[in-house]
């Protein structure tokens, strides 16, 4: 009896190992997916800001070399 008792307790523990061992899979899987999704956003907020720039300059002129377009058009 001794013996069986013993044994459920030890598949009970087992079981209880693997169920923590799949939720800190999932934990680790889901922390890498929203550090994954962080990184994206704020490559394409940097992105975005660059593009802006890049494109004011286009259209407003260049301040860095002088050059100011909408003077120069009137």
């Amino acid at each position: 009896m001794k013996t069986l008792k013993y044994l459920f307790i030890l598949t009970v523990l087992l079981c209880a190992m693997t169920a923590q061992a799949q939720f800190l899979e999932k934990v680790g899987k889901s922390a890498e997916r929203a550090a994954e999704r962080t990184v994206i956003r704020k490559t394409e907020q940097k992105t975005s800001q660059k593009a802006g720039k890049t494109i004011d300059r286009a259209v407003d002129g260049d301040p860095a070399n002088g050059h100011d377009l909408q003077s120069t058009q009137h």
